[in-house]
């Protein structure tokens, strides 16, 4: 894949996926099953995902949906807050919650992409969830459209997964949260619902699976009792509500959400893909005619960072020609960060509005023993600082000043 704010060339009509071999169809008496070699979903005739085996570098296949339970359902409840409407969601909604039965549209493949369309009707509404899986990908992707017409109802999205946890992650700005899935006590009950800016993920050792969204900020995760032993947890998405006051019409309307559901024992993967989502890869045509001599080299990052996320990179404001990157501390643990960037010249701490300072990060040449001043010179283009848990820095480069000669 291309790195953060990275590019490629690519010749007119090569393929854009992953690669590998094309995913099947399967159709069968019990619904529909689609394969990549990765994974394995399986499609009652009701629209629901019965099973998704994961396949990893030949280890054991892995189930992500509990016995007995069924992935992808969508599930509504009355939603009657004791006071205001619009604001508050009341833990009794659950009480009235009830799965919406939905049915197989279409199944098809095109130009190595499955894609499964399941429409799901119900009172004065409409919903469309539409599957894909791709060639030589280990994401099951998932856009939901919903035509909601409903009045003081909530509508969820039920994910179930496989795992014996006490905790969930969530992600947000420069880093994530851990809140429990258990009730063991009133102030734990009452946080049965959770904001996540791009990504969660449940996990236990060996095993997990991330959900990345592009448009969703309401999750609740709750454990239950597994058949046989241990227990497995209850992913939900708030995708609406509908709210008489203020506004009597508050969120009717259409409305896409997108998700895409990705195995992974860590939050790490997740946490790209959920970038990979949000800001999707843009295409470009060349103009005719255009030299492609140096042009692989000219495309190539201006800066890779290891040990931090890399979150934005402009150019400074007063014109000088610098840039400034700000990177985070995403795992929660100390980190050094190595930032390369071998077009740039200098590189010193900064603080939030990019001018250097000394309360930011003590910045020095990358592999230097001994740490070095405020300011620092990288004759290779590559620098190191250190960062707290979460942490957040703004680096300030300078690009390299042309040397000139004695007397000029």
């Amino acid at each position: 894949g291309l790195a953060p704010m990275g590019a490629a060339l690519l010749p007119e009509g090569a393929p854009r996926g992953a690669g590998g071999p094309g995913p099947t169809i399967e159709r069968t008496g019990q619904g529909v099953v689609v394969d990549n070699g990765l994974l394995r979903a399986r499609f009652t005739p009701d629209g629901a995902v019965a099973s998704l085996l994961v396949r990893h570098d030949g280890a054991p296949a892995q189930e992500v949906v509990p016995p007995g339970q069924r992935l992808g359902v969508l599930q509504i409840a009355q939603d009657l807050p004791n006071e205001w409407d619009a604001w508050d969601l009341d833990p009794f909604y659950r009480g009235s919650l009830r799965e919406l039965a939905g049915s197989l549209e279409a199944v098809e493949e095109r130009d190595g992409v499955v894609r499964v369309v399941v429409e799901v009707a119900f009172g004065a509404s409409r919903a469309w969830l539409r599957w894909t899986l791709a060639a030589g990908s280990s994401v099951l992707g998932l856009d939901t459209e919903v035509d909601w017409r409903e009045s003081e109802k909530v509508l969820k999205l039920a994910l179930p997964v496989d795992v014996h946890t006490d905790h969930a992650v969530y992600g947000s700005q420069f880093g994530h949260l851990r809140r429990p899935t258990h009730e063991n006590t009133s102030w734990e009950a009452y946080r049965f619902e959770v904001c996540a800016h791009k990504w969660l993920h449940v996990g236990e050792p060996g095993r997990g699976l991330g959900v990345a969204n592009d448009s969703t900020y309401g999750w609740d995760i709750t454990r239950h009792s597994r058949q046989g032993a241990g227990t497995w947890s209850l992913v939900r998405a708030t995708l609406l509500r509908a709210p008489r006051f203020p506004d009597p019409r508050a969120d009717r309307g259409v409305h896409r959400f997108g998700f895409r559901l990705l195995a992974c024992p860590t939050p790490d993967a997740v946490r790209e893909e959920a970038y990979r989502l949000d800001l999707p890869v843009r295409e470009l045509a060349l103009p005719a005619g255009t030299g492609l001599a140096g042009l692989e080299e000219r495309v190539a990052p201006l800066v890779r960072a290891t040990g931090a996320v890399v979150e934005s990179l402009h150019a400074a404001d007063d014109g000088s020609g610098d840039v400034l990157v700000r990177l985070y501390e995403a795992r929660g643990a100390r980190s050094r960060v190595i930032l390369s960037a071998p077009e740039m010249g200098g590189a010193v701490g900064a603080d939030l509005h990019g001018a250097p300072s000394e309360r930011g990060v003590q910045v020095e040449p990358a592999g230097a023993q001994a740490p070095g001043g405020r300011q620092a010179g990288g004759a290779q283009g590559a620098w190191a600082f250190e960062l707290h848990p979460f942490g957040v820095a703004t680096i300030r480069l300078s690009p390299r000043r042309p040397v000139t000669g004695e007397g000029e």
